[in-house]
């Protein structure tokens, strides 16, 4: 009697821990079922506890739109993929996530997207076939030089970046900057003079943003919005010529949906043709989803002109070359000069530079407007009254030279430079200032902060007084506020100023100074800071509302 018990209490305990089991296995079962999700799922029996150790989606390209890259917990996944089936299929129910013990919480990740039909893989026999016949008909000499180039972005929404980055090395342009010692070399993080990176991880960026970016680090910007003026047969012609030639690289801007990929707005440089299939080679830099391939010239054209769903403006493509400029020797434009901050109209910057563009196209000076003294003169004293009503953390220039760079020669042509810009009319009014105790040096030491200072905005690596002659290698803790409030009234772009009265004389001044100064030095060292000047002024200006600030890719 007590065996045939033991026996009965032992079946009845297996069949309710088997129902358990069945329970699990017809629950996860069911997630192969619901929208095409495979999922792996170990259905195990330990203390009469059924558990689930992780769920993976492996068919990654049959995930919903809205759930396609979200990251969502395992019992998140399984809890939202159960209130679908129930709401799909009827009054049949399942047990919910909640009643399931010792789910481990992860993320769902994935390993690459398999490209749509509507592309070619650049490794397939395919692709492989199609590269050959583009080499042999000329069309791929701009690949070579990007191929060595090729990198993967680094964030998810640094597509725009990483394609900017590609472009610039490409180009072989020096940015003047360590990168990692001894080396200077473009990197992602150099990147920062229109957007602070912080915000690029969390959005990417815009064309407008890339615009200003290509501009700030020396490359010729041509920016075409594919809207209605522009014909798909203007574009083709522009790949055929871009594709032959190495001093130039076309960068396209486009929505992935219209390519039938997942993701919406993304960056990606052109690194070749093929005139007989009408196929243009993408070089995706988010090689962890997409690899380079293939796609239809037309398919891509019509992505280009798909409207952005939040500035409801059409994308487009950019036309970058090496600009004529050399980088800079030592200027810089400070963080203080993003356009964040410029665009924010609530914010002291912000009102300092409208002010200062005020003040150039209302100052009547028809007195005065054939004198540079004179002229310099009204210059310096409207920019010391602005300066002083920003914060006293706020500078508008910096110099950035890293003991890395320091050479003899390095070090002799910046000593030159400053004695240049110390020989200048518009320098010897603001020292005299200084001198005489007109010029208020909590003002003037705003203009701009050396970057090899390390005791913040209260030092000044040198007396105004200081002699040029007498430096040694160390000469960029030499560069005063006199320097950098000089080389800001001498580097504005007055050119965009479209005939004002104070901004047509300080052009005009300006211009016969650095021409009668024959120094390329000099002249580089302002044309270099305008053109970062005017990117940036441009920028603002031209997305002054809300058309500019969409979100254009995130992968």
């Amino acid at each position: 009697m007590v065996f045939k018990l033991i026996l009965k209490m032992m079946s009845k305990a297996i069949i309710q821990s088997l129902m358990k089991v069945s329970a699990c296995q017809l629950y996860f079962g069911r997630c192969q079922q619901m929208r095409q999700r495979l999922c792996f799922v170990e259905v195990g029996f330990y203390s009469d506890v059924c558990f689930a150790h992780t769920t993976i989606p492996v068919n990654s390209d049959a995930l919903p739109e809205n759930l396609g890259e979200s990251k969502l917990s395992s019992k998140e996944y399984l809890s939202r993929t159960a209130q679908h089936h129930d709401s799909a299929s009827g009054p049949e129910k399942f047990p919910t996530a909640s009643v399931i013990p010792n789910i481990p919480s992860q993320k769902i990740n994935f390993y690459r997207r398999a490209l749509p039909r509507s592309c070619i893989s650049f490794t397939s026999e395919e692709g492989k076939e199609i590269f050959r016949e583009s080499l042999l008909a000329g069309d791929m000499n701009c690949y070579f030089h990007l191929a060595s180039q090729y990198r993967t972005q680094d964030e998810p929404a640094f597509c725009g970046l990483s394609t900017l980055v590609m472009v610039l090395n490409t180009l072989e342009i020096d940015p003047k900057k360590v990168w990692k010692s001894p080396w200077r070399w473009y990197h992602e993080n150099m990147l920062d003079c229109c957007i602070p990176l912080a915000v690029v991880e969390k959005t990417g960026i815009t064309m407008d943003q890339f615009a200003c970016l290509a501009a700030c680090n020396m490359l010729n910007v041509k920016m075409v919005r594919t809207d209605q003026s522009v014909s798909v047969e203007d574009f083709r012609n522009l790949v055929k010529d871009v594709v032959r030639h190495t001093d130039q690289v076309l960068v396209v801007t486009y929505s992935r949906e219209c390519l039938e990929q997942t993701g919406d707005g993304h960056f990606s440089p052109i690194g070749g043709y093929n005139a007989q299939r009408d196929l243009v080679l993408i070089m995706d830099t988010a090689r962890f989803k997409y690899p380079p391939h293939w796609v239809s010239l037309n398919m891509l054209f019509n992505a280009m002109q798909e409207l952005d769903k939040t500035a409801g403006l059409p994308r487009g493509y950019f036309l970058l070359s090496k600009s004529n400029i050399n980088p800079g020797l030592i200027f810089r434009l400070s963080v203080n000069l993003s356009p964040v901050y410029l665009q924010n109209k609530d914010s002291k910057i912000a009102a300092f530079f409208q002010s200062w563009e005020q003040h150039l196209m209302t100052q009547s000076i028809t007195h005065i407007a054939n004198s540079s003294v004179a002229v310099f003169n009204l210059a310096v004293s409207r920019l010391l009254l602005l300066l002083d009503d920003l914060d006293n953390d706020v500078f508008l220039l910096t110099s950035e030279v890293g003991s890395e760079e320091m050479s003899k020669h390095y070090g002799r042509n910046i000593r030159k430079l400053l004695l240049l810009i110390e020989g200048l009319p518009v320098y010897q009014i603001i020292d005299q200032g200084v001198k005489s105790g007109n010029i208020s040096m909590n003002s003037l030491r705003k203009a701009g902060l050396s970057g090899r200072s390390s005791s913040g905005v209260e030092h000044l690596a040198s007396s105004i007084e200081q002699p040029c002659s007498r430096l040694n290698l160390n000469v960029a803790s030499y560069v005063t506020s006199a320097h950098f409030l000089a080389m800001l009234i001498l580097s504005w772009p007055y050119h965009h100023c479209n005939g004002g009265r104070l901004c047509t004389a300080l052009h005009r001044h300006t211009s016969m100074l650095l021409a009668e100064s024959g120094s390329e030095l000099l002249q580089n060292e302002v044309l270099r800071l305008r053109q970062q000047l005017t990117s940036i002024l441009s920028y603002c200006k031209n997305c002054s509302d809300d058309s500019c600030k969409q979100l254009s890719n995130a992968d």
